[in-house]
């Protein structure tokens, strides 16, 4: 598994400084270069971030809480609804996707689809390259490993990784006295 690292990466650091365009004087920019824990919302690192604007969406169907930050390519099928709570990250390459299509051929060859709705509690994490499929509710505070495919519902405090997505891990409640 991938942790944070704990301390600043000096050479790292000095060559981002000599190759860069735009590098901010922050610590939270030194800690994020470095692989530490850092603030992505820091106002000074917000001044100098790339803007994203392949986001995809079908018709807008979406709602979304506080603190939201979607990277990269993120595609939302939502022909139903998409629920998302506070303080949510989506790595590059997610996809939400509420649409779904009819086992049966002769529906199918009429054009027939439907939808139903994912919803995602606060505090999620989803993971680079990751599928959430139609009717899934994640919890609050699920991690969704990159790459996994999220099948079924996954209760809050939970770690989920692979194809189909499983539970690997029940993760720690987020304190009161951290918000």
């Amino acid at each position: 598994m991938v942790t944070a690292r704990s301390e600043l990466d000096h050479e790292l650091l000095k060559y981002a400084r000599n190759n860069l365009r735009y590098v901010p004087d922050t610590p939270e920019y030194n800690k994020m270069i470095s692989g530490m824990l850092y603030d992505p919302m820091d106002p000074l690192l917000e001044d100098g971030r790339a803007i994203s604007s392949d986001l995809s969406v079908d018709f807008a169907n979406i709602l979304v809480g506080d603190n939201f930050y979607a990277n990269y390519s993120a595609s939302f099928l939502d022909v139903s609804l998409i629920l998302i709570g506070d303080n949510c990250l989506l790595g590059p390459n997610v996809t939400l996707c509420t649409a779904g299509h009819p086992l049966d051929v002769n529906y199918r060859a009429e054009g027939q689809e439907f939808g139903l709705p994912i919803k995602i509690g606060d505090h999620c994490w989803l993971g680079a390259n990751c599928v959430i499929l139609p009717g899934v509710t994640l919890g609050d505070n699920v991690v969704v490993g990159a790459g996994a495919v999220v099948t079924k519902d996954v209760e809050s405090n939970t770690l989920v990784l692979g194809v189909p997505a499983k539970v690997v891990k029940k993760l720690n409640t987020l304190k009161e006295s951290s918000i």
